[in-house]
Order: structure tokens, then sequence, then C-alpha cells
């Protein structure tokens, strides 16, 4: 049924609206998750304390492995609609720019990894909110 009907309008364009940003966050949650995980493939171990670090924020809520020291994971980002991938460990970019031994640039190709996947876990959410 086509109305011109203003509240209608409105309410079915906040519907919507909704929809699309609650399958946003869940997306962000999953690049977040996926982001994780191919830092932690290609970070460098020496005892583990920086691959366990790795933690990401969405919304102002940090997400971090089971068991993991809360003070080497991420501050939480108060940012809308952002996720935020990486570490708090003090030494973590001297092994990114750094280091000799052929792990330097670790958590670069990881994002070159994730930025493949999250345009499409992003269209995919976008997708299924206008559905609804």
């Amino acid at each position: 049924m086509i109305t011109n009907n203003p509240k209608v309008i409105e309410k079915a364009f906040e519907d919507k609206f909704n929809a699309v940003s609650n399958n946003i966050d869940e997306a962000l949650i999953e690049i977040g998750e996926r982001g994780v995980n191919y830092l932690k493939l290609e970070t460098p171990v020496d005892k583990g304390r920086l691959r366990n670090s790795m933690s990401y924020t969405v919304d102002s809520k940090v997400y971090r492995p089971l068991g993991h020291a809360t003070e080497d994971t991420l501050r939480a980002s108060g940012d809308k609609e952002t996720v935020y991938i990486g570490t708090n460990v003090i030494y973590g970019p001297s092994v990114e720019f750094l280091a000799k031994n052929g792990s330097a640039g670790y958590m670069y190709r990881a994002y070159k990894r994730l930025k493949k996947s999250a345009g499409l876990i992003l269209e995919k959410a976008m997708q299924k909110g206008m559905k609804k």
C-alpha cells in the first residue's frame, strides 16, 4: 500500500534506519573478531604477550579473549560505528616498524587481509537491514 501520510513515511524510514544501524553494529563486531584473528596469525611470538593482547573496541565496549590481562588491551573508544583493533602493549609499535627478523609490518599485513572482507561484511549487513 502506497501512502502520502508523513507520519507513516517517517515511521517506515525510522524502522529501516534502526534495522540497518543494528546490523552495522553486529557487522563491526564480526570485523573486530576477524581483525583480531588476522592479527594473531601475523603477530610474531616470543613469550606470547603481544599476540595475547590483541583486542578490539566497538561503541565504548572492549572485546578481548577470555583470560587476557586487561592492562594489555585497548582502551574503550567512544566513537559510534567504528571498530578499533590492536594492542596496548608498549612495544607493539617497535615490532611493527623496527623489527629486523621479518616480523615488521605484522599489523599492516593483517590490515590488508581484513580490508578485503570488511567491505563485504558491511555490505551484507546493510542489505540484510534493508530487507527487514
